[in-house]
């Protein structure tokens, strides 16, 4: 077997479909928080300099540029460029450079941002990159700069019910027990918030921890769009690991057997007897340093 680099153990795929899908989840993510940039984070500079690491489609930028002046600089980081609009499409002052995480990135960039913003790296990382990807994040900060992180938390982002053939949530239960089944075979960690929170208050000063959750209370529009988006999510991780796994994996024999349970899945939500809870992790944490005592 060839070398494997990140982008490869990516578990959701890429193209127009998984960009749709980002871009809905983005407007799920902004109806729940009622923000993209949590409260305690300043953004009165109109020269702000803000990053977006792991950018994807530029979604998330693109809404932001709405809410700042022409002034501020935006850009985003992604290991593919695959999902990056023509920037002719973009507002003039963003800008998206590929960049894998877990490398070092340019010197030229070091130090130079007010603000970072990462979201929903659960299907890229391996349990052992998420400290090394804060590491090399931090020192994009300026001295007093701030890093906010979004994480669902996935084990949260299941089904309710008991598991028989006869149960409305039968076929949930099964894509449950496929879902944690995969990201150990891949070695990725898809329920994350607590420990995101444990690594900001050992390398930065911690300023905010929250916890967002959605669940049957939500609106009906709201509900119908988390569905929505975890089903497609579902499909893209189904997908990938079969392509990855060479068209198929344990417990999942092939595309038409993942068909067939997304179907099931299908059924049971529009019956409303299933629906998926989604809880998030908001951690905001700033890179203080103290001044140096005058001898």
């Amino acid at each position: 077997m060839g070398s494997i680099n990140n982008e490869d153990f990516y578990l959701l795929q890429r193209g127009d479909f998984e960009s749709k899908r980002l871009n809905l989840q983005h407007f799920i993510w902004r109806s729940s928080l009622n923000f993209l940039l949590h409260p305690s984070i300043p953004l009165t500079s109109p020269s702000l300099r803000i990053a977006d690491l792991a950018t994807g489609s530029g979604f998330w930028l693109t809404d932001l540029a709405r809410t700042l002046p022409p002034t501020a600089y935006l850009h985003g980081y992604d290991i593919s460029t695959s999902q990056f609009p023509a920037q002719c499409l973009l507002p003039a002052n963003i800008t998206l450079q590929q960049q894998d995480l877990l490398s070092p990135f340019p010197t030229s960039v070091l130090g130079s941002y007010d603000v970072l913003h990462l979201r929903a790296l659960s299907f890229a990382f391996g349990k052992n990159d998420w400290e090394r990807c804060l590491q090399n994040a931090i020192k994009l900060l300026k001295p007093n700069g701030y890093i906010q992180w979004d994480e669902p938390q996935l084990s949260l982002t299941l089904p309710f019910g008991i598991s028989s053939p006869k149960s409305p949530t039968f076929h949930m239960a099964i894509v449950r027990a496929l879902l944690f089944s995969i990201s150990q075979k891949m070695d990725r960690q898809i329920s994350h918030g607590p420990t995101l929170t444990h690594l900001f208050s050992t390398y930065l000063q911690a300023t905010s921890s929250t916890i967002h959750r959605n669940d049957a209370n939500a609106s009906p529009l709201l509900l119908q769009n988390i569905n929505e988006n975890a089903l497609a999510a579902v499909k893209g991780v189904f997908y990938r690991a079969l392509e990855i796994g060479g068209g198929t994996i344990e417990g999942l024999g092939g595309e038409d057997e993942a068909e067939s349970l997304l179907a099931g899945i299908m059924v049971e939500m529009a019956g409303e007897k299933a629906w998926w809870t989604q809880e998030m992790y908001v951690v905001v944490g700033r890179n203080v340093v103290c001044a140096t005592p005058e001898a």
